[in-house]
C-alpha cells in the first residue's frame, strides 16, 4: 500500500500522519518522534499500519455530516487500532479498552463508533461512567497519530478519492494469494467490496486501434468459453498485446490533479495488456521511463509546451511502438512534426482540442 504514496519527513506534525500534500497522498513522520519518543521495533511498525489502516479505509476523507471532528479522530483509531496485529501499540493509543463499559463491537465502521461516541457524551455517563471519563480524558489529549492532514470531502477534487481506491485494490492483488489467510476476512471482504475506478476513456477499444501496427497476439485458455473443436471448457481466446509510448504533458499548465489523472488512466492502459514507456515532456524531454503500477512518479518539468522534441525522439527512435499516446491540456503550437504510429491526443477535460492536432485521434477526458 504505501509503495505508492509519498513519504515525507518533517517536524510540522508532532508524531505521523497521512493525508494530502500538494494533492499526492502522503505518508508524514516527525523522526524525532519516530526514532526517540518509539522506543522498540515493535511500536514503530504499529505506528506506520496504524497510518496506513487510516489509508485503507480511506478515513483521510472527512464526510462534513461529522461536526466534531475530535470525535471522529477518536472513532477513526477505534478501526484502525482493532487491525495492528502483534505490533505493540504505543501507551496512548485509543482501542476499544479505553472504553470498558461502554460495550462497543468489534470490527465496526468509524460512523458507528463515532455515533456510539456521541451517545454517551449527550447521556453525560449516565450508563457508562468509566467510559465517560475516558472520553473526557483523551479528548484534546496528544495520541500517537495526527488527523491534521486530513481533509473535508468537496475540498478536493473527486479524483484524488478514487485513485486512492484503485491504490487499495492493487496492493490486495501484489499480496500473494498465500498470504490471504494471514489477513482478517472481513478486512479482505471489505476491500474487494470497494467499487474499482472505472476510466474515463474506453482503452480496451480505442488500442484496437493499433492492432494493425506492431501489437502480438496469443492464445489464452479461459473457463468462460467453450472450446468449439471438443465442446468442453476450458476454450480459447486471443489477446493482445501492445508496446505502447505514452506521452505525459507536464508543462507548468498542468496542475497536480491532472497529473494524477493522467496516472490513473496510464494504469488503465496497462491492465489492458500494454508494455509502456512513459516520457515525461513539457517545451523538451524530461525523463523517459519503463512504466510500472507500482512506481511512484515523479513529475518533471513546469515550463512551457511543445510536442515537437517528443515527437522527434519517437520518430528516431528503435523502439517499434504499436502507438503513441499523448496527455496533454492541448495549448500548444501545432506538432510539426509526424510520426509514423497510430497517435491518440488525450485532451484534459478543459483543454483545447481542434485543428491544430491535425492528425491523429483526440479523445476528451471527461470532468468529475
Amino acid at each position: 500500500m504505501l509503495s505508492g504514496v509519498v513519504r515525507i519527513y518533517t517536524d510540522e506534525i508532532p508524531t505521523a500522519a497521512v493525508g494530502i500534500k500538494d494533492n499526492y497522498i502522503a505518508l508524514f513522520i516527525n523522526t524525532d518522534f519516530f526514532l526517540k519518543e518509539l522506543t522498540t521495533f515493535s511500536e514503530r511498525v504499529a505506528v506506520v499500519k496504524h497510518e496506513t489502516l487510516h489509508l485503507l479505509f480511506r478515513h483521510i476523507f472527512r464526510d462534513s455530516k461529522f461536526k466534531d471532528h475530535e470525535l471522529l479522530n477518536i472513532a477513526a483509531d477505534l478501526v484502525v487500532n482493532q487491525y495492528i496485529g502483534s505490533w505493540d501499540l504505543p501507551k496512548l493509543a485509543i482501542t476499544l479498552a479505553t472504553f470498558p463499559d461502554l460495550k462497543l463491537r468489534e470490527k465496526q465502521t468509524m460512523e458507528y463508533y463515532y455515533s456510539e461516541l456521541d451517545k454517551l457524551r449527550q447521556k453525560g455517563g449516565e450508563d457508562s461512567p468509566i467510559s465517560f471519563q475516558a472520553l473526557n480524558l483523551v479528548i484534546g489529549e496528544p495520541t500517537n497519530g495526527d488527523h491534521s492532514k486530513w481533509v473535508t470531502n468537496g475540498e478536493l477534487d473527486n479524483i484524488i478519492n478514487e485513485i486512492l481506491g484503485q491504490k487499495i485494490l492493487d496492493a490486495l492483488k501484489r499480496t500473494p494469494t498465500r498470504l490471504h489467510g494471514t489477513m482478517p476476512g472481513d478486512l479482505i471482504d471489505y476491500i474487494k467490496s470497494l467499487e474499482k475506478v472505472k476510466p474515463s476513456v474506453d482503452w480496451k477499444r480505442l488500442l484496437r486501434l493499433f492492432a494493425s501496427t506492431n501489437g502480438r497476439s496469443y492464445v489464452a485458455h479461459t473457463m468462460k468459453r467453450i472450446s468449439k473443436r471438443y465442446g468442453t471448457r476450458p476454450g480459447i481466446k486471443i489477446k493482445r498485446h501492445w508496446k505502447i509510448a505514452v506521452i505525459i504533458d507536464t508543462s507548468g499548465s498542468i496542475d497536480q490533479v491532472t497529473l494524477q489523472l493522467f496516472i490513473n488512466e496510464i494504469n488503465h492502459i496497462h491492465r489492458c495488456g500494454a508494455d509502456i514507456t512513459l516520457i515525461q515532456c513539457d517545451a523538451v524531454v524530461q525523463e523517459v521511463v519503463t512504466y510500472k503500477p507500482s512506481m511512484t512518479v515523479t513529475v518533471k518539468g513546469g515550463g512551457g509546451t511543445n510536442f515537437d522534441p517528443v515527437l522527434e525522439l519517437i520518430k528516431k527512435s528503435k523502439n517499434n511502438y504499436s502507438g503513441v499516446i499523448y496527455f496533454t491540456d492541448g495549448y500548444a503550437p501545432s506538432p510539426t512534426i509526424k510520426i509514423k504510429q497510430s497517435l491518440i491526443w488525450v485532451i484534459t477535460p478543459n483543454g483545447k482540442t481542434g485543428d491544430h492536432l491535425f492528425y491523429g485521434k483526440q479523445v476528451q477526458i471527461k470532468g468529475t
